[in-house]
């Protein structure tokens, strides 16, 4: 089984595919104060501040936040060069997302 990083970055390669992920500070931004994210995803290698904005943001909105791969790896996995963060905008993968970094697998939660 893979790795709890890797799976978690896995979905969110899936996720951009499928155009259920926004990346970047002002895309991620911009939509966490619409209101249209499910999880928000920051490096753990992330600047200071980012992370300071992202988490305040996130708190107000009351969106979750999963720190998880380096830039390097989380820009890899969603086809860009380094990505310090990213958010869902699928409730289903975020979950599954979160479940993986929790559990290291897929199962989604029973309600």
């Amino acid at each position: 089984m893979a790795d709890r990083v890797t799976a978690v970055l896995g979905l969110a390669g899936l996720a951009r595919r499928g155009g259920n992920l926004v990346v970047g500070r002002d895309a991620v931004r911009e939509a966490v104060r619409h209101r249209s994210v499910s999880l928000v995803v920051l490096a753990t290698d992330a600047g200071a501040a980012l992370v300071r904005e992202m988490e305040r943001l996130a708190m107000e909105a009351q969106v979750p936040v999963l720190r998880i791969g380096t830039r390097d790896r989380l820009g890899k996995a969603v086809g860009k060069a380094r990505v310090a963060v990213s958010a869902f905008t699928d409730a289903g993968l975020a979950e599954a997302a979160q479940t993986a970094a929790e559990n290291q697998s897929f199962v989604r939660r029973q309600v």
